[in-house]
């Protein structure tokens, strides 16, 4: 079983390392690396060829394209295209796999799954907090796992795509797509991915939340009473979520909630 690791990235200097090299440690398993660049004006290509010899030393086929897109889904598609991996894994700058055998771990319950997915560590300002999934229906209503937390069949993707006509749902758009037209998930009980929630999506939770109920709708998901009585409430109280966010210090949120400084720490906790 063959895996392609996607690393879609944008002026990522200084978070691009950690990714790569997360990605070059992964042992026991076939894969190849693509790395789809935006046109990065700063050093992010120059730092990821500082890697070709490693990856060549291991044999590992290490690809990258830097050139200008149309969002985050555009570079992902592109990615995706290219790949010729049976599964896809999508590591963006920033995030990183959890441990060097956790691909492989992961993968061997793949059997004839179309989505393969774990549980995440949450990364936020040097601290680190266990994450798992909801339960799979809950896919009905929002993203029930942390999309680097999970392995996609390479011609399920093929078939779907990201949509780009979302800027922060399209994940959820595939995987409920996939979900509500009969695919295969497995679950399996481990930590793959490291996930930074500095990344695009978790700065604009609002926008998130929003896009989510455009997906559900596009799907044909009509809201339950409760939410169209609720909806005005649960967006006050993101928007309001967000500005103490950033008036008040992490430690403020991080207290007594089960973050770790570091994500071993992290996964062994409770």
């Amino acid at each position: 079983m063959k895996l392609t690791v996607i690393t879609v990235c944008y002026q990522a200097e200084a978070v691009i390392r950690p990714t790569i090299e997360s990605v070059l440690s992964q042992d026991g398993i076939d894969m190849e690396y693509r790395i789809i660049d935006g046109a990065s004006k700063d050093r992010t290509v120059a730092i990821a060829e500082e890697y070709r010899p490693a990856f060549e030393k291991k044999g590992i086929p290490f690809f990258i394209t830097s050139e200008p897109d149309k969002g985050i889904y555009d570079a992902m598609n592109k990615g995706i295209r290219q790949a010729e991996g049976e599964f896809l894994s999508f590591m963006n700058a920033g995030d990183r796999f959890f441990s060097p055998h956790i691909a492989r771990e992961a993968l061997q319950g793949a059997q004839d799954a179309d989505v393969v997915y774990g549980y995440a560590i949450l990364a936020l300002s040097g601290h680190y907090k266990k994450h798992f999934p909801d339960p799979l229906e809950t896919l009905n209503e929002h993203m029930a796992f942390n999309h680097q937390s999970s392995f996609v069949r390479r011609t399920q993707a093929q078939k779907l795509m990201f949509r780009t006509e979302y800027r922060l749902g399209a994940d959820y758009d595939m995987m409920l797509r996939l979900y509500r037209e009969g695919g295969r998930f497995c679950y399996v009980p481990v930590p793959v991915a490291v996930y930074d929630m500095a990344g695009v999506s978790e700065t604009n939770a609002l926008s998130t939340q929003e896009e989510t109920l455009r997906v559900r709708h596009a799907n044909g998901i009509p809201p339950k009473p409760e939410e169209q009585q609720d909806q005005k409430k649960i967006m006050r109280f993101v928007r309001r979520r967000e500005a103490a966010r950033k008036l008040l210090p992490f430690w403020y949120f991080s207290r007594k909630r089960g973050w770790y400084p570091t994500p071993e720490e992290a996964d062994k906790g409770s």
